[in-house]
């Protein structure tokens, strides 16, 4: 056992979740223009789209965030008023939806066939995520319930200390894992064009089953469940759904085209 206290703890005097999820950040998009660069030669466009994504993902989070203080607030029983706008929040899955949609429509927009590019906004999210985890244990949220077995954490934040199960670092390690199943699927080009809902289905699980772990109240819980395993439900449910309708199409590589380059190499263009 170890203790961590995160009050008032900063990395070179940075929040400790923006520095690591600025880290993920950082690697995701190396990883985005590293995979996109080898299919394809719009490596800007694709980035202006990705980043564009941003406002989605931004946007999402907190808008996220508000549901779940809202339901709270009715739950408790207490006065709706403007706070519940104000204070709050960020939900990773609200995070996704907007990146998600957000994405999808600028694809929409840009006539982009986006199979491929698909598969590889699924091994950059995971790989993202799993830093951020990271940045929640060192500053002090989504921690985990009370705990004192093997790998207990004595828990230091704002609001208690208690011998707590360190959640958010055993969800960074399943996050990494998904990462390295899905670049593995990617690399040797297997399930091409289904990536992403793959992704949705180990996520909605691995979120599932994380939320028995957690001990912190915020996230909400109706009716034995908390508000990520409602929406994991949903999530697992719609990737399913998306994954069959798929399942009778050719593997082949829609939307790819090959070009030729110098001597006897080719390049995959996207389109």
């Amino acid at each position: 056992m170890f203790t961590m206290n995160t009050v008032d703890f900063t990395v070179f005097g940075v929040s400790p979740y923006f520095f690591m999820a600025g880290i993920g950040a950082v690697a995701a998009y190396l990883l985005f223009a590293a995979a996109v660069s080898f299919y394809s030669s719009k490596i800007v466009p694709y980035s202006l789209m990705l980043f564009g994504s941003m406002i989605g993902l931004l946007a999402g989070a907190r808008v996220f965030g508000v549901i779940v203080e809202f339901l709270n607030t009715i739950q408790a029983g207490e006065r709706l008023s403007v706070r519940i706008f104000l204070s709050g929040g960020i939900v990773f899955y609200g995070g996704l939806t907007g990146f998600a949609l957000t994405f999808f429509f600028l694809c929409k927009a840009g006539h982009i066939r986006d199979q491929r590019l698909w598969d590889i906004i699924a091994v950059c999210v995971p790989c993202f995520h799993g830093f951020a985890r990271i940045g929640c244990f060192l500053a002090g949220c989504c921690y985990g319930r009370i705990y004192k077995g093997p790998g207990a954490v004595y828990y230091i934040t704002m609001e208690s200390a208690a011998y707590r199960f360190p959640v958010q670092l055993a969800e960074s390690a399943a996050e990494f894992m998904i990462f390295v199943v899905l670049l593995f699927f990617l690399i040797k080009k297997y399930f091409h064009g289904r990536l992403f809902w793959i992704y949705l289905l180990l996520y909605a699980v691995t979120r599932f089953a994380m939320e028995f772990l957690r001990g912190d109240e915020w996230r909400g819980i109706y009716a034995g469940l908390s508000f990520s395993q409602w929406y994991s439900i949903f999530v697992f449910a719609f990737a399913a759904i998306c994954l069959y309708n798929k399942a009778g199409r050719p593997l082949h590589k829609k939307g790819i085209k090959t070009k030729p380059v110098s001597g006897s190499i080719q390049r995959e263009e996207m389109i």
